[in-house]
């Protein structure tokens, strides 16, 4: 599993294309169908989403994808559940962290994808950030990784980020 933290990133996001006519889910249909898996918790609607190496042993992929799904579990704990969502183009200043399946290696082999940016409410934090980085590296888009932030201007937002990857890392957190 991959987890980040970046300071002070802006995102912007590609054109929408909706529209389009074709048999496989859009990117932007794999991003909103996320939020609305993790707006209810629905943590198996929301691995099913991520994109995992097809190199895996059933062991490395069942290792990972229990990482993800402990990550978003104390990230639904900690910021509080998404009480609501608007799609946006551009944020300012947003201290975030990043949980995916794969490593550094791998995703260096794929650095491709479009990202979808949502400016959310957090049941406990209140405003905050939901990036979610979409790759397709077989047949259908994928999730490479999902980034939960709090506005850089936020006092506190920086530790606030870094305490709960650190409880992420804590085998007592899940």
């Amino acid at each position: 599993m991959l987890v980040l933290v970046l300071i002070g990133a802006r995102a912007r996001v590609n054109a929408d294309t909706e529209g389009k006519l074709l048999l496989q889910p859009q990117p932007v249909q794999v991003a909103r169908t996320y939020m609305n898996c993790v707006g209810i918790a629905d943590y198996s609607c929301v691995l099913a989403l991520f994109h995992f190496p097809s190199s895996y042993s059933s062991a490395e992929l069942e290792s990972d994808q229990q990482a993800v799904r402990d990550a978003l579990t104390v990230l639904d704990k900690e910021l509080g559940r998404v009480e609501s969502q608007d799609e946006i183009s551009t944020t300012s200043d947003v201290v975030f962290l990043s949980v995916g399946g794969g490593d550094l290696p791998y995703w260096k082999k794929h650095p491709e994808f479009r990202r979808f940016t949502f400016k959310v409410k957090f049941a406990k934090e209140g405003e905050g950030f939901i990036f979610i980085d979409i790759c397709q590296i077989e047949k259908a888009p994928q999730i490479r990784q999902v980034h939960y932030g709090l506005p850089a201007s936020y006092k506190g937002a920086r530790e606030r980020i870094l305490a709960i990857m650190n409880q992420m890392k804590s085998p007592s957190s899940h």
